[in-house]
């Protein structure tokens, strides 16, 4: 499981461009104020741009399959997935990938 700052700075980066330009382009500037495990703070320094377009994808997938409805980049970029948990099962792909 994610731990609580992990969780954190990727709901923010989903929702914040300039927050997530910064962790992209500088990751320890915002690394330095969280106390996160080795593996989390390896798959935030591996993070490419490309994870954000993949996430946002996956969400258009995952929603289209379950309603038939692309809801998709808008709600994701809201934080509304983020505030409902379903940042979870993006941390794990984002582990699995750059971790």
């Amino acid at each position: 499981m994610a731990s609580q700052g992990l969780t954190e700075i990727i709901t923010k980066a989903l929702t914040d461009e300039d927050y997530r330009k910064r962790l992209l382009e500088a990751p320890e500037e915002i690394l330095k104020d969280y106390d996160l495990e080795a593996a989390e703070l390896k798959m935030l320094r591996n993070l490419k741009p490309e994870a954000f377009e993949e996430a946002a994808d996956m969400d258009v997938e995952e929603r289209q399959s379950k309603s038939g409805l692309g809801m998709g980049l808008g709600s994701l970029m809201s934080g509304r997935d983020a505030a409902a948990g379903n940042v979870s099962n993006l941390i794990n792909v984002l582990m699995n990938k750059y971790g």
